[in-house]
């Protein structure tokens, strides 16, 4: 099943958004984009929860 997380949905104002069908992998690169781009860091856990399914 795909899933999106879009940093909006944690409150940050940006249009960051990505889909994908593994956990791990959506997690990975939003944890990326989070560090590289906001200077913040969230767990894997804590952005799944932000996950959405589409």
């Amino acid at each position: 099943m795909t899933k999106e997380i879009e940093c909006r949905a944690s409150g940050i104002d940006c249009p960051f958004m990505i889909r994908d069908e593994d956990d791990n992998e959506l997690a990975s690169l939003a944890q990326q984009h989070l560090q590289n781009t906001h200077h913040k860091s969230m767990s894997r856990e804590e952005l799944l929860r932000t996950a959405k399914e589409v």
